[in-house]
C-alpha cells in the first residue's frame, strides 16, 4: 500500500467527526474536503472512525461523500 495516507495522518492529524479546516473548507478523516468553504458543520451528521477511514480506498470515500454533497446527507457505508 502505498504511503501517502500515512503521510497525511502525520501532516494532516485525523478527526473522525467534521471539522472546519484553516481555511474553513468543512472537512473529516485526514484532511478529506467534504464540502464548500464556510458551509456550516450542522450540514455533516456523520463520523469516520479511524478504523474505517483507514481501511477503505480514496475512490470509496470520495464517491460516498459526493453524494452526500448531491442534498442526501447521510452516507451509507
Amino acid at each position: 500500500m502505498s504511503q501517502i495516507i500515512a503521510i497525511l495522518n502525520f501532516e494532516e492529524g485525523y478527526v473522525e467527526a467534521p471539522y472546519l479546516d484553516t481555511l474553513g473548507f468543512p472537512t473529516v478523516a485526514g484532511g478529506i474536503r467534504i464540502g464548500p468553504k464556510g458551509a456550516p458543520l450542522t450540514n455533516y451528521a456523520f463520523r469516520v472512525p479511524r478504523r474505517v477511514g483507514m481501511s477503505g480506498s480514496s475512490a470509496f470515500w470520495k464517491e460516498r461523500f459526493r453524494r452526500c454533497r448531491r442534498g442526501n446527507r447521510s452516507i451509507t457505508l
